[in-house]
């Protein structure tokens, strides 16, 4: 189902990332660019569903951080959460990809 190919993506992106957080230096992927980046890719190829996939897993990518104490101002790769979640929201309503 498409919601357990999220969850398992998102487990594959927790268990392969890690993350800079109170000032404790380490390598840190760049998930969230890496979804957008195919989320654009695969819309361009016309596979929707995958792009719209991409944007929920980015999504829930976030929203995980959130749980974890992550704020609205706090930084995922340079960017703002809000940002963050503002360009996944709107990518998703400007190719009408919402469900």
């Amino acid at each position: 189902s498409r919601i357990g190919r999220i969850k398992r993506s998102i487990n594959n992106f927790k268990s392969s990332s890690m993350v800079i957080k109170n000032k404790i230096m380490k390598v840190q992927k760049q998930i969230l660019h890496n979804c957008l980046d195919k989320a654009k890719s695969f819309y361009k190829l016309g596979d929707k569903d995958k792009a719209r996939d991409y944007c929920d897993m980015g999504i829930a990518w976030v929203a995980e951080k959130r749980i974890e104490g992550y704020g609205a101002k706090d930084t995922i790769e340079d960017v703002r959460v809000e940002l963050w979640l503002e360009r996944f929201w709107m990518f998703l309503e400007n190719k009408n990809l919402m469900l």
